[in-house]
Parts: C-alpha cells; sequence; structure tokens
C-alpha cells in the first residue's frame, strides 16, 4: 500500500489565522502560537476541503533575523508552527512546505527564511532537508 500523498488529492492556499489556531491548538505540540501572522497557508484535500495541515509563518526576532540575512534582516521570515493531522499520508509535510515558500516567494516581500527543528521533541530537521533548505546549525 502506498502512503505518500498524492499531490492531485490535495492543494495550498491561504487560510484563516483562526483556523490555523484551531489546528495548532488540537495537533501541534505547543498547543498555541501568536495572535498574528504574516501567512498562514493550509494543506486542503480537494473534494472535501477539509484542512489537514497548516504551515504558520512571522518574522523572527532581530538578532535571528541578523544571523540569517544581517543586510536585510526585515526581509527573513520564519517557519514558526508546521502541523499536519496525523493521518494525512507522510509526505504532507514536505508538500505544504514547499507550495508555501512558493506562495512566499510569489508574494516578494522576503528573500530569507528560517526554521527550527525542535529536537527536545526529537524532531531532527528530515522534513526540511526533504525540502531542500539549508542546515546552518
Amino acid at each position: 500500500m502506498d502512503l505518500r500523498l498524492r499531490k492531485g488529492n490535495y492543494y495550498v492556499t491561504d487560510c484563516p489565522l483562526r483556523s490555523a489556531q484551531q489546528m495548532v491548538i488540537e495537533h501541534h505540540y505547543a498547543k498555541g502560537g501568536s495572535n498574528t501572522a504574516v501567512y498562514t497557508h493550509g494543506l486542503y484535500e480537494k473534494g472535501s476541503d477539509n484542512l489537514v495541515g497548516v504551515a504558520w509563518w512571522l518574522p523572527p526576532t532581530r538578532v535571528a533575523a541578523e544571523s540569517v540575512n544581517r543586510e536585510c534582516w526585515r526581509q527573513v521570515l520564519s517557519l514558526t508552527r508546521l502541523v499536519v493531522l496525523p493521518e494525512t499520508p507522510r509526505n504532507a509535510c514536505s508538500f505544504l512546505l514547499g507550495k508555501s515558500v512558493k506562495l512566499i516567494r510569489k508574494d516578494g516581500r522576503f528573500i530569507s527564511l528560517v526554521t527550527y527543528a525542535d529536537e527536545s521533541q526529537g524532531h531532527n530537521g528530515n522534513i526540511y532537508r526533504a525540502s531542500n533548505w539549508e542546515y546552518v546549525g
């Protein structure tokens, strides 16, 4: 049985902040996030339009932004929450992340993206490597 996501069955688009917040409360280990976002992109099932994943983006702190791009630190954006429902196919996170990055690039306001893998939660950055992110430490 193939457990991989079939791209034709899903799409990524903007989702309401409220929907992103609810998904994070219910399915992310942090159980919450900020009351703002630059972008919240949702992974939806075609046909049912069920929200099954969220990528939530905010500006990082100035220190974090400068560590990524000192000259243009105001154009750095951070992925603060990434969550998909447990029953979603195994490559759903990388699919959501890739499509979300494309939407950000299309907008053109940000030139550098950053995210962190929470090793205390057993995360090792595999999703980011699968999505061609550069590991910088």
